[in-house]
């Protein structure tokens, strides 16, 4: 995942922020989320239909979902693992 220097994430964060709040007066399903960053991957495509364009930003959303996995999800695995014991 690249983790990009803090000023270039204070171009987003406001954005971003004011998204997540958004959370408080309508919750987002999983559908809306999915709407999110399907739109957002097209808005990045934009104009340049080539095949390298398009497989770059699938490759980003992909890489995304993994980070989520690894830094959010495994942890939570790992926990229940302990709690519940493992499987076999």
């Amino acid at each position: 995942m690249p983790y990009i220097k803090q000023e270039q994430r204070e171009n987003f964060n406001d954005t971003l922020i004011e998204l997540a709040q958004t959370r408080d007066c309508c919750p987002l399903s999983a559908g809306d989320y999915t709407y999110l960053f399907y739109a957002a991957g097209l808005i990045f495509i934009g104009e340049n239909k080539s095949y390298e364009h398009i497989s770059s930003v699938i490759r980003c959303l992909t890489d995304a979902a993994y980070e989520i996995r690894r830094r959010k999800l495994n942890p939570h695995e790992d926990k229940k693992i302990i709690e519940n014991g493992d499987i076999l």
